[in-house]
Order: C-alpha cells, then sequence, then structure tokens
C-alpha cells in the first residue's frame, strides 16, 4: 500500500501518519540518500506471518536523483501488504496526475485557506504603520468579533513595532524580507524611537496585566489603540 501525502498542515498530516501507524511498527527511511537496501527489503518482505510496518519517508520527490527510482518502485509498493507512507511539503500538478494514473492516493493537508483568513491580522499592522488609528480600531473589532484570539492580535502589533524599531536602529535591512524591508523603510520616518519604544512597553506591560488578571486582553488593547498616536508632529519626528 502506497499513500502520497502533501501539504503544510503539519497538525493533520501528523494526525493522518498516526492512523496508519496506530497498530503497526513505524520505521522511517532516510531520503538524502535514500537508503534503497532497506527500503527494497520491505517492499519485497511478503510473508505471511509478517507484521504490517509502516514505512515514512519524507520529501524525497524534491530530490531529481531520487525521484525516478522512488516512481520505478510505485508498482511493487502499491501491492506490498506494508504501509508506504511519502510525505511532500508540496508537488507539482503534473506529478499529482502521474500519481494519479498510477493508482496512488494522495491525500493533502493544506494551510493556504487559513493562511489567507489570517492575513487579515495584518491589517492591524498596516494600519499601525500608516498611523490610522481609526481604521486600525475598526479593525481590530472586526477581528474580535470574528473571534480572533487577543493574543494573536497582540502578537501582531508587537511584531510590526518590533520590526519599524529593527529598520530605525539598525539603518540598513536587518534580516527582513526585501518587501518587508521596503515597505516598513519608506513608514519608519513617521516614527521616532522614543515613540515605538513607549508603544512596546505599553504592549508588554497591559500583556503582562491581563496574565495577572487586571484586566481582559482585549479590553485592554483597545484602551490601548484608542490611545495610540498621540504624539505631536513636532515630536513625532524628532529623533
Amino acid at each position: 500500500m502506497l499513500y502520497i501525502i502533501v501539504g503544510n498542515d503539519y497538525s493533520k498530516i501528523k494526525k493522518t501518519i498516526a492512523v496508519y501507524t496506530e497498530a503497526s511498527e513505524c520505521i522511517a527511511i532516510s531520503s538524502n540518500p535514500c537508503d534503497y537496501e532497506t527500503l527494497d527489503n520491505y517492499i519485497g518482505s511478503r510473508g505471511l506471518f509478517d507484521a504490517t510496518k509502516t514505512i515514512i519517508i519524507k520529501n524525497i520527490f524534491s530530490l531529481s536523483e531520487e525521484k525516478s527510482a522512488i516512481h520505478e518502485r510505485i508498482a511493487d509498493m502499491l501491492t506490498s501488504p506494508h504501509i508506504f507512507l511519502i510525505i511532500e511539503d508540496s508537488i507539482t500538478p503534473k506529478e499529482k496526475e502521474e500519481f494519479k494514473n498510477k493508482k496512488v492516493t494522495v491525500q493533502e493537508f493544506s494551510l493556504r485557506e487559513q493562511d489567507k483568513r489570517d492575513t487579515t491580522l495584518f491589517k492591524l499592522a498596516d494600519y499601525y504603520r500608516d498611523r490610522d488609528k481609526k481604521n486600525l480600531w475598526l479593525e481590530f473589532c472586526r477581528c474580535i468579533e470574528q473571534g480572533k484570539p487577543a493574543e494573536e492580535i497582540h502578537g501582531i502589533l508587537w511584531w510590526q513595532i518590533k520590526t519599524l524599531l529593527a529598520i530605525l536602529l539598525s539603518g540598513s535591512n536587518p534580516g527582513l524580507h526585501p518587501f518587508v524591508y521596503e515597505k516598513n523603510k519608506r513608514a519608519v520616518k513617521n516614527f521616532s524611537l522614543k515613540e515605538l519604544q513607549a508603544d512596546l512597553l505599553k504592549l508588554l506591560t497591559l500583556y503582562h496585566q491581563a496574565r495577572k488578571g487586571q484586566g481582559e486582553l482585549a479590553i485592554l488593547l483597545e484602551q490601548y489603540i484608542l490611545e495610540l498616536f498621540t504624539l505631536s508632529t513636532k515630536q513625532k519626528v524628532s529623533r
């Protein structure tokens, strides 16, 4: 039996692997380079009284020199009494069609839709970076209504301020993705070091207040947002 498991939802992938390995011994085979001697031993093991085993190979199709060798063994893996799981982060549509033609089951567990929903949180970072308190507050309210955890909202604001601080203090790209760096580089001139440090300290303080039971994090965050950007223009540009 052979199954291809594809995707980046590692929680679901882990649960799926657990189902296959629940009643069998789990054996991991190296993919770089592939241990074909061990793999072929299990492919050729067909004893009636042999215990079923689950053999796991990870990210082997990303290695072109190994891909053709695995394809040559697909038919035998399909008819083996053992279970073969090939785990891949991604495969091409062409590869997926090839597996389908060979009667291989491909299971996909992708976080793409979840990621798409979660990108709404980055609007909060955008509005902070643009000093747009009104839309930051409105987006915050939408996130709370949609059930976004207050911890995640706190985290995205923390990340945005830390990013601006890193650029301001380094004077160059501190290791960010070029797109993220360029977007924040343009915005950092609208903030002072004092203001960013103060905002970060307030975020840290309210987080600890919530942990100590001195208020709900969502309520503390809303108050924090409503008090943002109170510096005058002169204070704002001052370094």
